[in-house]
């Protein structure tokens, strides 16, 4: 973590509990440039001589090989979360909702093939609430880490809700480590119009963070207001909803070309980690 010298955070919808904030890390010259070069080596050994998973879907924590831990002490966070302007602090998970939230994740991994989580996940944090640059969000990732906010049902931190945002942030760990297999230039092809902002939290100052689906955006090739903060964050919308979707979420994709063609090509980069990520199977796995 010595090699991280600055974070972006993109926080989500003002609508609900903040949630899926994304910590991208960006790191000094050279060192930036081997370890690209060294997970895109790695990514490549990974998908061209592993076979196709054969996966079950009631594995435990122990089979997947990951850390669930409920404690708010700032030494979760990295070194460099914890300077002046990002500030990142955490509350502690009500001891109430330790069975659930494990339970909600337990749920969200068993939608993955076992290596695919022990190559790319080894903890999860969930804390009652999570704050980085005085403000409060929902939820972030490391290079191998998810952070999660848990407030309690009552407050909107629904089962559907904190599933969906760690298929979000565990999104953005895939897309970073083989983004070689995520052609940007055909994605932002089906944007009509759509010029992507800032970052998330630019969206959220800016009033601009809502994840409802909006049908005047889907026409444009977007699914949320949320959607157009950058590229990453459109990214994750289909993630989170090809494992866990919205109501609507495959009307809209049968009904817009443009939304159609993303899904499709989404479908595409997660095929490539896994013969089993195809349509049918994130038809019916989205709706459990």
């Amino acid at each position: 973590m010595t090699t991280l010298s600055a974070l972006a955070f993109h926080d989500a919808s003002l609508l609900r509990p903040p949630k899926h904030v994304t910590a991208q890390t960006q790191t000094l010259g050279a060192i930036h440039f081997i370890g690209d070069f060294v997970n895109r080596i790695l990514g490549l050994v990974f998908l061209f001589s592993s076979t196709i998973c054969v996966y079950s879907q009631d594995n435990t924590l122990a089979d997947f090989g990951i850390e669930i831990i409920f404690s708010a002490d700032h030494k979760i966070f990295p070194e460099a979360w914890l300077t002046e302007e990002i500030n990142g602090r955490a509350t502690p998970l009500d001891t109430g909702e330790f069975k659930r939230s494990k339970a909600i994740i337990t749920k969200a991994l068993n939608k993955y093939p076992v290596e695919l989580i022990r190559k790319h996940l080894t903890k999860i944090y969930v804390v009652g609430q999570l704050e980085f640059y005085g403000q409060e969000y929902g939820g972030t990732n490391s290079i191998s880490e998810i952070y999660l906010s848990n407030g309690g049902s009552n407050l909107g931190y629904t089962d559907f809700w904190i599933e969906q945002a760690f298929h979000s942030e565990f999104s953005s760990i895939l897309l970073r480590n083989y983004s070689f297999l995520f052609d940007k230039k055909k994605w932002i092809s089906q944007n009509k119009g759509i010029h992507y902002g800032k970052s998330g939290t630019d969206a959220l100052k800016h009033g601009k963070a809502s994840e409802t689906f909006d049908l005047e955006l889907n026409k444009k090739g977007v699914l949320s207001l949320y959607s157009t903060a950058s590229i990453e964050e459109d990214f994750n919308s289909f993630a989170e909803n090809l494992f866990k979707s919205n109501t609507g979420f495959w009307e809209i994709v049968k009904m817009h070309k443009r939304i159609r063609e993303k899904t499709s090509q989404i479908i595409e980069f997660y095929h490539r980690l896994d013969g089993r990520f195809d349509e049918k199977y994130f038809k019916s796995v989205s709706q459990k």
